[in-house]
């Protein structure tokens, strides 16, 4: 069995600047900055065929909350 190290994977400090600390904002960007990480430097979904089916649910739901903010606001 091969297994991935998820959790190494997303602290490593050549992928990322200080990995220690909680930063979201590290993951939102534009088309200037899409090479600035590796995409494959964290996969809390895996990839390909055995991908997590939740990642689908998850990004519908983050669509809908979207909406439902940007509606109320």
């Amino acid at each position: 069995m091969i297994r991935i190290p998820l959790y190494a994977m997303g602290r490593d400090p050549e992928m990322f600047d200080d990995p220690q600390q909680y930063k979201p904002e590290r993951w939102l960007r534009d088309d200037t900055q899409r090479s600035l990480y590796n995409a494959f430097a964290s996969l809390p979904f895996g990839f390909g065929p055995r991908m997590c089916i939740g990642k689908i649910t998850s990004n519908d739901i983050e669509v809908m909350s979207l909406s439902i903010k940007q509606k109320l606001a």
